[in-house]
C-alpha cells in the first residue's frame, strides 16, 4: 500500500525508488507522493497497460534536484 512506502520515506534520507509499472491495474499510487519526498524516484512503463513492451519505454519522476542528480550521472557514464 501506498501509506507503506509513505512511512518508508518518511523514516529514511535514502533513494526510494518505487517501479509503479502496474499503476493502471491498481486502486493507488504514488505521485501525490513527488512533492513531499525529494528522495523519492517512482519509475513508470509503457510496456504493460499500453502493450508497448516491444518499444521498451521507461520514464520516470522526481524532485528536480533529484533528477537533476541522474542527469549528472548520466552525462557522465
Amino acid at each position: 500500500p501506498i501509506a507503506d512506502i509513505e512511512r518508508l520515506l518518511a523514516q529514511s534520507d535514502r533513494l526510494v525508488v518505487l517501479d509503479d509499472a502496474y499503476v493502471d491495474f491498481a486502486p493507488d499510487n504514488g505521485l501525490r507522493l513527488l512533492s513531499r519526498y525529494p528522495n523519492f524516484l517512482l519509475l513508470r512503463t509503457l510496456s504493460k497497460s499500453y502493450a508497448a513492451a516491444s518499444i521498451r519505454v521507461r520514464f520516470g519522476f522526481g524532485h528536480p534536484q533529484l533528477i537533476g542528480r541522474l542527469r549528472n550521472i548520466q552525462n557522465v557514464c
